[in-house]
């Protein structure tokens, strides 16, 4: 199971509990929830890049998910991006956030 169906399985269990919900996604994404489309595509062609590449469209992606939501009526930002989100974050003081990460509880991960 990806991230995508844990964020649209939550998205529709809440929305199904009468909760407005958001989901900041590509434009492929099926939930219940009102969807922001960032970008157009997927970015599965992103992933076999270079670091660089991924991480330049990740951020694009994040980034412009939390302006779509700075100034706006959210309660709540629940983030299932990679450390980017965390940066993200660090800048929309206003809305609490809640950041769901993936993977291994390793030395490299477990600081975040």
């Amino acid at each position: 199971m990806g991230i995508e169906v844990v964020v649209s399985l939550l998205a529709d269990g809440l929305v199904s509990k009468g909760h407005e919900v958001t989901v900041c996604t590509v434009s492929n994404s099926t939930t219940k929830a009102n969807i922001y489309k960032v970008f157009d595509q997927e970015m599965k062609g992103y992933l076999d890049k270079p670091p660089s590449n991924f991480l330049n469209a990740a951020l694009s992606h994040t980034l412009a998910s939390y302006l779509e939501v700075a100034g706006k009526d959210f309660d709540l930002i629940h983030d299932h991006t990679w450390k980017e989100g965390l940066c993200c974050a660090a800048f929309l003081k206003e809305v609490p956030v809640v950041h769901t990460l993936y993977g291994p509880f390793d030395e490299e991960n477990k600081a975040f």
